[in-house]
């Protein structure tokens, strides 16, 4: 229906009621092809960003496996250097005691060379 002004009676949706039956089918099937080609991009949207998502999930799950991979590693390593701090330390006191045996078979050396 037309009111005063020009305005027009529409449905939700947009269909005009002042238009013919026949032409307000073709309205609402038009009406209907957008929706489902939105509906459709929407699904494809959709499913490009679930697979996006799903490959972003897996990266990170890699990622963290890595991690947890370097972290293995790093204790290991500290291991490592611990036993190599340890020998350090066993070869200098080795080292220590050797040079003072020698001092004193030096000095005992000389001593009984100068009596």
């Amino acid at each position: 229906r037309e009111f005063a002004g020009g305005d027009t009676e529409t449905l939700a949706g947009g269909v005009d009621l002042t238009l013919t039956p026949l032409a307000r089918m073709d309205r609402v099937r038009e009406l209907q092809r957008a929706a489902a080609d939105a509906n459709s991009a929407l699904t494809e949207e959709m499913s490009i960003h679930i697979g996006a998502q799903v490959r972003l999930n897996r990266e990170v799950q890699c990622l963290q496996q890595e991690r947890e991979v370097l972290s293995a590693q790093v204790e290991g390593l500290r291991a490592e250097l611990a036993l190599a701090e340890e020998r350090v330390t066993v070869t200098q006191r080795e080292l220590e005691a050797t040079q003072n045996d020698t001092e004193r078979k030096l000095l005992c050396q000389i001593c009984c060379t100068n009596v």
